[in-house]
């Protein structure tokens, strides 16, 4: 007898309706909600950004695994060798990074990188991505990324590929 089948992407969806297996099987897509009223908090600024240059624009990486194959944790790190030779964007790019296992500030290839460990908060997440000027999720795999609806909610771009549940969110040019 066929399940009913829910899935949290139309990306999703598509991958149970073309399966062998659940072709036939009834499916929906529910997205998973978020609080809008919450998140939507552009004009917070929190202290510890309080000063960066606003010539400098800020991109932000994360994951609970920044190595991870699947969330494109390698092509993270690849970015900075791509960026390396473009000595004109230096000093005009900063990148942070949320899931690292401790807290640090590196230099990589230039550019000045800094790992903000796990956040604590919903508040302080917030925070985070009202000062920043867009976010990077390069996912190989991902349902639905909460990561991007919260993001997006607080009026920041995604930079990402055009596959997986980030397809569901990227509206290309407009909301990444």
């Amino acid at each position: 007898k066929p399940l009913q089948l829910v899935t949290p992407s139309a990306w999703m969806n598509r991958l149970v309706t073309q399966s062998p297996l659940t072709a036939s099987w009834p499916s929906v897509t529910i997205k998973n909600p978020i609080d809008t009223t919450f998140w939507d908090s552009p004009n917070l600024k929190h202290k510890s950004f309080a000063y960066s240059d606003k010539k400098v624009k800020k991109f932000l990486f994360g994951s609970l695994n920044t190595e991870s194959h699947h969330k494109g944790g390698d092509l993270f790190w690849k970015i900075f060798n791509e960026l390396q030779s473009q000595n004109q964007l230096k000093d005009k790019m900063e990148f942070y990074i949320l899931g690292s296992k401790t807290k640090f500030v590196k230099i990589i290839h230039g550019f000045k990188c800094t790992g903000l460990g796990r956040i604590d908060s919903d508040e302080n997440l917030r925070n985070i991505y009202s000062n920043m000027d867009a976010i990077i999720i390069p996912s190989r795999i991902d349902n639905l990324p909460n990561m991007g609806v919260e993001a997006l909610s607080c009026g920041l771009p995604i930079i990402g590929f055009e596959t997986c549940g980030l397809t569901d969110i990227i509206d290309h040019r407009q909301t990444g």
